[in-house]
């Protein structure tokens, strides 16, 4: 099975989960699950849609920075009151990972 076919097994899923807490969940589930499970499912249907052109980005982004971008984008979508305070930090790590990269490559070379 390939990714792109996981990605629409797993958007189905979190469809049908999402429905079902909205549904058939108790009521204080609606007011904390249900917001946090339609966020992540509206990210991973958009991700189904620009799945090749997230593909080809993710194989640019290499190394720690990807895993920093994705881990950042993940946490801003799932808990979005916090996403004010981990965006500028996620810029800020990338930043520093860029600047020491930069260090390295320059100096690095003896």
């Amino acid at each position: 099975m390939d990714h792109k076919k996981r990605l629409q097994l797993a958007c189905i899923v979190l469809v049908l989960i999402t429905y079902g807490i909205w549904q058939f969940g108790p009521e204080d589930w609606q007011d904390s699950a249900f917001p946090m499970s339609f966020r992540i499912t509206a990210l991973f249907g958009v991700l189904l849609l620009a799945f090749d052109d997230v593909k080809k980005l993710l194989l640019k982004l290499n190394g720690p920075t990807g895993i920093l971008i994705g881990i950042g984008l993940l946490m801003a979508v799932a808990y979005k009151p916090s996403a004010r305070a981990i965006l500028p930090l996620l810029i800020g790590c990338i930043a520093v990972l860029s600047i020491l990269g930069f260090i390295r490559r320059q100096f690095g070379k003896d």
